[in-house]
């Protein structure tokens, strides 16, 4: 089928997540489609996480379908419901999604300036470029809002109708970092377990200090979570040049700037050691040991990330190459890259490409080259042009 994202095939948990209805009376918004994500769910490593998509996505303030249409809506694709998607019809859903921020003019900025500030100034990343991307507990718009849906049931069906599929993009993607903005979000994450958040400490948001959010760390899925209490869209100074300043400190020294050259000097872990023994000096070794990792581990990810970021987990020296696995590169790509490895051969070619910072150190092993979602490898030095290892 044709596929928005560029990969080969449409990944399954993505056709579930177009192809169904919403929870029977919930207050979804008329002709509206589950929204996958806001931005570039296949190339973003940083995402944004809410509870679910407002109703002015689909609809104005009169309550009538925008004139300037964002993402798809069953009218825009011609069916009755979402259960007679095509393949067609799936494609131009997650390319609606995706593209959503390179819409001329047309992006909800006033709700994702602020975050994007955020996002740049802490992470590097934007949803301009397809760094970064939002996400849902719940992929359905409704109307009312989540907070004036006073049926608590309603509330807990659109969750487990839409935590499930979210699970399966966390675990199966390339999300490494996920981003909670506000007491709301925090809240919602803990109460569906999608993430052990501990209280990590307090930081003022005004710059008198009289006011203070609570800050939040945790993992779920090997996939690192940091929150704030305050909203920073509607707490009344939280949006300041001043707080974003020192809340991006705060999210940078706890996530480590992604992708970027690790230095020489970089100490791995005492226990990133093969666990096979020996030294790992050939994909074959590589491959070995993590596909023994697979057998014995029922792990999200390759390594420990703890309430930090990832970092330096496997070495290997392939092709005259230092070689780095990061500890959250996940299961679902190890997978990938046994089955490749069964498939072509454990010796085929990998390639060095151009990380999406710029610098050429992010080892890839797809025959057409393409990065595979939650792989995190790289040289331990840049090079100079991209090549073949």
């Amino acid at each position: 089928m044709e596929n928005p994202t560029g990969h080969e095939a449409i990944s399954p948990y993505l056709v579930k997540m177009v192809r169904r209805t919403p929870p029977a009376g919930a207050p979804v918004v008329p002709d509206s489609t589950p929204v996958v994500a806001f931005g570039n769910f296949w190339s973003a490593e940083v995402a944004t996480l809410g509870i679910n998509p407002s109703a002015n996505e689909f609809n104005g303030p009169d309550g009538e379908p925008l004139e300037k249409r964002r993402l798809a809506t069953l009218h825009s694709l011609g069916l009755r419901t979402m259960l007679d998607t095509k393949d067609t019809h799936i494609s131009q859903v997650l390319s609606d999604c995706r593209e959503y921020f390179s819409k001329d003019g047309n992006p909800y900025w006033t709700w994702f300036g602020p975050l994007d500030k955020l996002l740049s100034q802490a992470t590097g990343m934007s949803y301009r470029d397809g760094t970064a991307c939002h996400l849902d507990l719940v992929q359905w718009a409704t109307d009312p809002v989540w907070d004036k849906i006073n049926d608590p049931s309603v509330r807990q069906a659109l969750l487990d109708d839409g935590v499930p599929h979210l699970t399966n993009q966390l675990r199966q993607g390339n999300i490494r970092l996920v981003l909670l903005n506000g007491r709301q979000a925090v809240d919602q994450v803990r109460a569906v377990d999608l993430a052990a958040l501990e209280n990590v400490g307090d930081m003022p948001y005004l710059e008198s200090g009289t006011k203070t959010t609570n800050l939040y760390a945790g993992v779920g899925d090997g996939v690192l979570f940091l929150g704030w209490s305050v909203n920073i869209q509607s707490t009344p100074g939280a949006n300041s040049a001043w707080f974003r300043e020192r809340l991006s400190a705060w999210i940078t020294m706890r996530s480590t700037r992604l992708e970027t050259v690790v230095p020489t000097s970089e100490v791995i872990a005492e226990d990133a050691a093969p666990a096979l023994g020996g030294s790992i000096r050939s994909k074959m070794d590589l491959i070995n040991h993590l596909q023994h990792w697979l057998q014995t581990s029922s792990n999200a990810t390759v390594g420990d990330i703890g309430l930090y970021g990832g970092k330096p987990w496997i070495t290997a020296k392939i092709s005259g190459f230092d070689i780095l696995v990061n500890a959250d590169t996940k299961r679902a790509a190890v997978e990938e890259l046994v089955a490749h490895a069964a498939a072509h051969g454990a010796e085929a070619p990998w390639h060095v490409i151009a990380n999406q910072k710029g610098a050429i150190n992010k080892v890839v092993f797809q025959t057409n080259a393409r990065p595979t979602p939650g792989w995190f490898c790289y040289t331990k030095t840049a090079l100079q042009h991209p090549t073949t290892i």
